[in-house]
């Protein structure tokens, strides 16, 4: 993990401090998923399906959503994600949202 997301204790606390009102404490947070997500970005999608599977958090579900999908498209075409790893990360994604219905 990226040494900026060690400042927070879980994606669900990175993911709540980034809808903050707070600049500051805001701007961490995007630049510790920033940080993470370049250095890890398999981890980091595990999580962050891990997240909107197991939370109540309507808004950080939605936030965790929004992010697992801009930043995977991106890093899906690179060499960061073999054929397996694309085919475990979408049935991992069918398997998240269809269990939500």
């Amino acid at each position: 993990m990226a040494y900026e997301a060690l400042l927070f204790r879980s994606m669900g606390e990175m993911l709540r401090t980034m809808q903050e009102p707070n600049n500051e404490a805001r701007l961490k947070a995007e630049k510790a998923f920033t940080s993470w997500s370049k250095a890890n970005p398999q981890e980091c999608a595990k999580e962050l399906l891990d997240f909107i599977n197991n939370d109540d958090d309507d808004a950080s579900s939605a936030l965790a959503a929004v992010l697992l999908r801009r930043f995977t498209s991106a890093f899906r075409d690179d060499e960061h994600w073999n054929d397996e790893a694309k085919v475990n990360f979408r049935h991992a994604l069918w398997t998240t949202f269809s269990s939500k219905r």
